[in-house]
């Protein structure tokens, strides 16, 4: 690992722009029918629910499917005192404790069920469900930082025994499979979820993972699910996110790609001007070929609609501050593609099963990723990120 490039990851050099006022994202106008189709969305996975921590459907019989429903729903501000929610909790801290990560995409529940832990924490959920305004619920050792310290210490361990070389994830402790871009994304988010509950991830972990990603982005500046695939939009959404997550760990706070800058007059309804930042670090410049790669191959995923790319999508312009793809507003465009394709039950499809894909748009529909960055009042003792 070469000494330059942990100081590189942190380095945002700013362009130099003249005197108009700078804001940090576009004013976001609410897309009309949101509001509802997140309302349809969540009621189907309610009903889902059968149970026990079970949501039914083709990816019933994976942990992370649990993880991913409860996920959604917290993330989508549904009613957290919910048997869907605080049923599952038992669920996920059982699969926790026994032996995760060694079962069959053993990496996939592992990092899902982090994430959905670690939102249940920061929306002030404890091991038997809601804590009341002024308690707070100590932490499994009474470490102070949240309810579920014990269990995500041994999730994350899971997630770093399956890794390989220090790099590259398989699919789980005992199984060989893996060394993709796909399972690499969901154990990135369940480190970032286990850095957020508070636990200790040396940058090293961080840095080595981005000199991973960078080495292997193809020429075209897309990424493939494998080395010398082509490029497709889903890993390249994907591992944009992961790269991002990577700069966010060492920096300390968010890459910001764009700017808006917002002129008098601007309020009267004219388009305000997007303005790419200089960085010339080895993450942010990847980071912008990828963009470049989504841009000039458009918003839509070429094999047909897959809601699995659209949360990667969020993810990746989320945590880049990207506001415009090529002159394209990602999140309208992506939005009222949603919409369209929403079942009459609230549900949508896409080759993953329909609680998968009605939680992963759901997340898109709520900018779930963005949340994490939103002001909130801290509930345990945990290291901040800026945002």
């Amino acid at each position: 690992m070469r000494p330059f490039l942990v100081a590189a990851i942190a380095c945002n050099v700013l362009l130099i722009l003249p005197s108009p006022t700078r804001a940090a994202e576009l004013k976001k106008p609410a897309v009309p029918g949101v509001d509802r189709a997140v309302a349809r969305a969540q009621q189907f996975l309610i009903g889902a629910y059968e149970g026990q921590g079970k949501f039914g459907g083709s990816q019933n019989q994976h942990m992370g499917n649990t993880a991913l429903c409860v996920y959604a729903l917290v993330k989508s501000k549904a009613a957290l005192d919910q048997p869907a929610i605080t049923e599952s909790i038992k669920k996920m801290l059982d699969y926790a404790n026994a032996a995760p990560g060694t079962e069959d995409k053993g990496t996939y529940n592992s990092g899902l069920v982090m994430l959905a832990l670690d939102a249940l924490r920061d929306a002030g959920v404890g091991r038997n469900g809601p804590i009341s305004p002024g308690d707070q619920e100590p932490g499994a050792k009474g470490k102070g930082r949240g309810p579920f310290d014990t269990e995500m210490r041994k999730l994350a361990s899971a997630l770093l025994k399956a890794q390989h070389n220090g790099t590259t994830f398989r699919y789980g402790v005992k199984r060989l499979g893996g060394f993709d871009r796909s399972v690499d994304q969901y154990a990135m988010l369940g480190m970032w979820a286990a850095r957020r509950s508070g636990l200790p991830i040396k940058k090293t972990f961080w840095t080595k993972m981005a000199a991973f990603f960078i080495k292997r982005q193809d020429p075209d500046g897309g990424w493939a699910y494998k080395t010398g695939g082509s490029s497709t939009h889903a890993m390249t959404a994907a591992t944009i996110g992961s790269l991002a997550i990577c700069h966010l760990n060492v920096a300390g706070k968010r890459m910001m790609r764009q700017e808006v800058i917002s002129s008098p007059g601007d309020e009267t309804g004219d388009k305000p001007e997007v303005v790419e930042r200089k960085d010339n670090s080895p993450v942010a410049k990847a980071i912008g070929k990828g963009f470049a790669w989504l841009a000039t191959n458009g918003l839509d995923n070429t094999k047909g609609f897959n809601p699995y790319y659209i949360y990667a999508l969020e993810r990746a312009c989320a945590l880049t501050k990207t506001q415009r793809i090529g002159d394209r507003d990602w999140y309208t465009v992506k939005a009222k593609d949603l919409m369209a394709k929403q079942k009459g039950n609230g549900s949508w499809d896409g080759g993953h099963g329909d609680r998968c894909c009605t939680a992963w748009n759901l997340l898109f529909l709520t900018r779930a990723t963005e949340d994490n960055f939103k002001p909130k009042k801290p509930r345990y003792t945990s290291p901040g990120e800026s945002s």
